[in-house]
């Protein structure tokens, strides 16, 4: 029928975008952390595999509806988590090209995302680390979604990198870290995870949302 090679032409798209993340992510990260020096040609060809894979996500979410959206939450919620992913990736090459401004809006924006939307909060398992942050509440990712996840850890991660070459940046430098560290602490090793590298959150080739049911 139409509407199952829509939802066919949808999967495909979701798995295609989650390969350009994959590829881009290794551009940038595979060699090192987000300091380590890039080839001018692979930080070109990373921001163009990021941006590819963050137009399909866009195109996803543009073309999903707000019936289809109530009735397959977790897999509109993974897109959204891909999405995020590719925004942060996008990041790391405007960080890397020197467009620190930029890079700090984009990560802003996918860690909101993957704090406050998406997947984060399935079972209202919250860590409250006010206080400790600045006034950053994060709702951590539930152990049923390490993707998230291991996502939002490494997001901080980059971002924390990127205030710590910024002069006076750096006591946010440290909150961004510490935020981190207690996804990774208190939320990964429940899956297993804790200090797994952020590229097993672009292994999942199949149904996106199967790990949130």
């Amino acid at each position: 029928t139409e509407e199952e090679e829509n939802e066919e032409g949808r999967m495909v798209d979701a798995i295609r975008a989650g390969l350009y993340a994959n590829m881009s992510h290794a551009l940038l990260y595979a060699r090192g952390g987000s300091r380590t020096k890039l080839a001018e040609r692979d930080l070109k060809t990373a921001s163009e595999y990021a941006k590819t894979a963050l137009k399909l996500c866009d195109a996803l979410m543009m073309t999903t509806t707000t019936t289809e959206e109530e009735e397959n939450e977790d897999d509109t919620d993974a897109i959204r988590t891909l999405q995020a992913r590719s925004v942060a990736l996008v990041a790391g090459c405007y960080a890397r090209a020197g467009s620190a401004v930029t890079a700090e809006g984009l990560y802003q924006s996918a860690i909101e995302t993957l704090e406050g939307g998406g997947n984060n909060n399935v079972n209202g398992n919250n860590v409250n680390v006010n206080g400790t942050t600045g006034g950053i509440t994060l709702q951590s990712p539930t152990a049923s979604d390490p993707l998230a996840a291991l996502i939002l850890r490494d997001t901080l991660c980059h971002y924390a990198d990127l205030c710590s070459d910024w002069e006076n940046r750096g006591r946010d430098a440290e909150k961004l870290r510490e935020n981190a560290d207690i996804v990774n602490d208190t939320v990964l090793p429940a899956v297993g995870w804790r200090g797994k590298s952020g590229m097993y959150a672009g292994l999942w080739f199949f149904n996106l949302g199967d790990l949130v049911r």
